[in-house]
């Protein structure tokens, strides 16, 4: 999957750790600064990070007028999309208004058409597909402290229908519309014969 991560030299990120940190015990912090922060100490640490909307936006979409990128919470089986006029809408549940927030599955991600290109063919406004979010094995599932809840996957969709894809990110929200990228991975070939026969509905 080909995404525009941002990254920077250890050395350098740490620079800017010790300056915002600084900064913050002299002066009441406010949520950007934080945020920046946020982002600085995640580069130290060799996370690399992803604006996710301008992630998604600039992969643009599929020759079916689909988009390319999908998210999701990453303890969703399934995902759907919807595209308007104003936004690109992931969600989970049937209608993107009304997630099912019993099954604490609440999660919507809306993406302002903005950023994305011009689109390849138009569908009705109210059409919505569906498809598989990628399973976490172990070894990256190993790395979701507090669980998959706080955590979301992006991954670029081979088909919009109810097959699995390949090549995903385990992302972390940092601030506002910055991710620290966990992990990334490829699911095998097992992996996908078993959610492709447990998720799909």
């Amino acid at each position: 999957m080909n995404v525009h991560q941002i990254a920077m030299p250890r050395e350098a990120a740490l620079e800017q750790v010790r300056i915002y940190r600084e900064y913050i015990r002299r002066h009441k912090p406010d949520e950007e600064l934080l945020g920046v922060l946020a982002g600085y100490e995640a580069l130290a640490k060799g996370n690399a990070i992803v604006n996710l909307p301008q992630a998604i936006g600039n992969a643009g979409w599929k020759e079916d007028g689909w988009p390319v990128l999908a998210v999701a919470r990453a303890d969703a089986s399934t995902a759907n999309c919807r595209v308007g006029s104003d936004a690109v809408r992931f969600f989970i549940g049937s209608h993107w208004r009304s997630p099912d927030y019993r099954k604490k599955k609440a999660t919507k991600f809306e993406i302002s058409r903005s950023r994305f290109p011009a689109r390849p063919q138009s569908h009705d406004p109210w059409a919505t597909v569906e498809t598989i979010v990628p399973v976490v094995p172990p070894m990256q599932r190993r790395k979701a402290v507090g669980g998959l809840s706080g955590y979301v996957i992006l991954w670029e969709v081979d088909e919009w229908k109810m097959t699995p894809s390949t090549d995903p990110l385990l992302l972390k929200q940092l601030a506002g519309d910055l991710y620290a990228v966990i992990a990334a991975w490829d699911l095998t070939e097992v992996e996908k014969a078993v959610i492709a026969g447990t998720r799909a509905h």
